[in-house]
């Protein structure tokens, strides 16, 4: 008995081994198939508290999300069906931080992906200032700063 692509085949019987074309006697046959299923996951970094990620997958859809608290490796909890499309995003940025994801999307999942980067930054501000009221200057008039 052949299997489709992805999918798990186990032929049991009555505990007698079939050989077919050799089979003489009626027989009974039960094929159990299990669409093959995969985690996706990779690596956290920079972060300083809790993210929580957004895993969105295809055939069939579905939809979680998990908080990470570590940097490191990581991988949802629910695996995905062999063939899914599938979407990392970030649902909530950690508090004072900014986190992007990297290598974040596939289709036709054959396998487990540990390849997903999601990088995490302290968020910066843009700070202008301005002379009121005086012939003065500031230097430099802008600048980059970090959160806290």
């Amino acid at each position: 008995m052949a299997s489709v692509a992805g999918d798990t085949c186990t032929v049991t019987g009555s505990g007698t081994s079939y050989n077919a074309p050799n089979i003489t006697q009626a027989c009974a046959v039960t094929a159990t198939f299990a669409i093959n299923t995969y985690t996706v996951g990779g690596t956290v970094s920079g972060l300083s508290s809790s993210v929580s990620l957004k895993l969105d997958g295809t055939n069939p859809t579905t939809t979680q999300t998990q908080a990470f608290t570590s940097n490191g490796a990581f991988a949802f909890t629910t695996p995905l069906s062999h063939g899914s499309g599938w979407t990392v995003s970030v649902a909530t940025q950690p508090a004072g931080q900014t986190c992007t994801v990297t290598g974040g999307s596939g289709t036709n999942l054959s396998g487990s992906v540990t390849s997903v980067q999601v990088s995490c930054a302290a968020t910066q501000y843009t700070v202008t200032a301005s002379v009121s009221g005086g012939n003065g200057t500031i230097t430099p008039p802008t600048q980059q700063v970090n959160h806290g």
